[in-house]
């Protein structure tokens, strides 16, 4: 079976565009995956939550905003399931304090 010209014109232009979308798309791809992972401060300093682990001045686990965070606190440890608040973002990790009724 002969292919005309034109059928290989449009063969040619088809892989072209989809080896095309290939690259971009992996392109975007590895340049998201690269970036560096960010809290916006703004939106969860003030948050109130749950702390589902002992939080000490080293470690610890809350529960805010529907997600679990690492958690430290900046006065006396607070236990589990205790109510909190969040202070300060350090890094990926919250600051907590005590939620007062």
């Amino acid at each position: 079976m002969e292919l005309s010209p034109a059928m290989s014109a449009l063969i040619f232009l088809v892989v072209l565009i989809c080896i095309a979308f290939l690259v971009i798309t992996v392109y975007l791809v590895i340049k998201i995956h690269r970036r560096k992972p960010e809290v916006a401060d703004k939106y969860i300093i003030g948050s109130k939550g749950k702390a589902i682990t002992e939080i000490t001045k080293e470690s610890g686990q809350a529960f805010v905003n529907g997600t679990i965070w690492e958690a430290t606190c900046e006065n006396e440890p607070l236990n589990k399931g205790e109510k909190i608040i969040v202070i300060s973002v350090d890094g990926l990790d919250l600051v907590v304090g005590k939620k007062e009724s």
